[in-house]
């Protein structure tokens, strides 16, 4: 079987693939250019697969308010040879009174949202 020519001109910067001629790959490129803009395409949401968190007993050893310092304490637990993890928390707050806390809580409840109180 005969191998695929090689573009010999210098200016060329790809080999074209068997049976393709340089004037049939322009047309293919001339022709992606007029595909739709992405600002008129509709975005694909993908969501990110969900980690299995695991189960049974677990410690909790921190709660940071900046990831890096998280990730510090993850790197410096591993290299100890723990089995490390990192959940995300969504909080709410801070209120002006405990009492403010409550009343929302308790409406997010009727809203179907499992809240638990943080007392700082």
């Amino acid at each position: 079987m005969a191998a695929a020519p090689i573009a010999s001109s210098a200016s060329a910067s790809a080999v074209e693939p068997a049976g393709v001629t340089p004037e049939a790959s322009t047309v293919a490129a001339a022709s992606e250019v007029t595909a739709k803009p992405a600002a008129e395409q509709a975005p694909m949401k993908v969501d990110p697969p969900r980690p299995k968190l695991p189960r049974g007993p677990h410690l909790q050893a921190g709660v940071f308010a900046q990831a890096q310092n998280a990730e510090e304490l993850k790197a410096k637990l591993e290299a100890e040879g723990l089995p490390v993890y990192i959940e995300s928390r969504v909080q709410i707050g801070p209120f002006k009174t405990r009492k403010e806390a409550e009343k929302m809580r308790e409406k997010l409840k009727a809203e179907g949202v499992t809240t638990v109180l943080v007392a700082q």
